[in-house]
């Protein structure tokens, strides 16, 4: 993940993760 240009969605416990890696992510 070298991109800075992709939206990152940052969850309540502080975490941040991009918006494709979402679904492995859950």
């Amino acid at each position: 993940m070298a991109s800075n240009n992709v939206p990152k969605v940052k969850f309540w416990n502080g975490h941040e993760m991009p918006m494709f890696g979402l679904g492995t992510y859950l």
